[in-house]
């Protein structure tokens, strides 16, 4: 209802909408049917002035920074790391954000941090063997970048917005499977040398939110000159 309230009454009064992503603006179109060309995508930025790579030895840990929405995915991504111990039973899974406590009961080799502070998410990012992203959903998806200017390699789901945003820098795999999952980070870790430098080369392409910025002000202009 919310969400009815706020984006699909709106929607189509509106001289201009701006969406995050290529894969939100098709949804918009499909779902809304609103013509493509009153419709403009601007990417999201993320602090490229917070997020860069350190020199922290890196550990045997999967990072997955996201709230336990039901899209988020984790019980997959548990499952495919019961399945990679098999192989290697020191490897571990950190989760950070708010609300994790709904996810029940974890093995012993799933930490939760909750709600982290910056320094804490960028000593992560820069500790972690990968950031591994499983999930259903997502208009955008920040994570993936943040771990890539943090020099981070990543491996994430195909679905949604996700390939559109980390392009040719992020092994990808198929969230619904757990052995996809399983399968996406093996060979994360068996890249990894080449997904950092493709991540760090992506990242700076994605730019900061300044480059965000400039763009809502052209779109702002436009959608003024339409009415003008």
């Amino acid at each position: 209802m919310y969400r009815y309230a706020t984006y699909d009454a709106p929607v189509p009064k509106a001289d201009l909408v701006i969406t995050i992503s290529e894969f939100a603006r098709n949804s918009v179109i499909h779902y809304l049917g609103i013509p493509p060309e009153r419709i403009r995508t601007i990417h999201l930025g993320f602090d490229n002035s917070v997020f860069s790579p350190g020199t922290e030895t890196r550990e045997n840990f999967l990072l997955y920074p996201a709230r336990p929405y039901l899209h988020k995915n984790h019980p997959a991504l548990i499952k495919a790391v019961e399945l990679l111990r098999r192989q290697d039973p020191d490897l571990r899974l950190v989760l950070t954000g708010e609300g994790l406590e709904r996810l029940g009961e974890l093995p012993d080799w799933v930490e939760r941090r909750g709600l982290v502070s910056i320094d804490e998410l960028k000593r992560l990012y820069h500790t972690a063997r990968l950031m591994v992203f499983p999930s259903l959903y997502e208009g955008f998806g920040l994570p993936p970048l943040e771990a890539m200017a943090s020099g981070c390699p990543v491996a994430a789901s195909s679905a949604a917005s996700i390939p559109e945003v980390v392009a040719d820098a992020a092994i990808l795999f198929d969230p619904n499977s757990p052995e996809a999952i399983a399968d996406g980070i093996e060979r994360a870790f068996s890249a990894s040398a080449d997904l950092v430098a493709r991540g760090l080369v992506r990242a700076e392409a994605a730019g900061g939110w300044d480059r965000c910025v400039r763009a809502h002000e052209d779109a702002y202009l436009d959608a003024a000159a339409l009415v003008g």
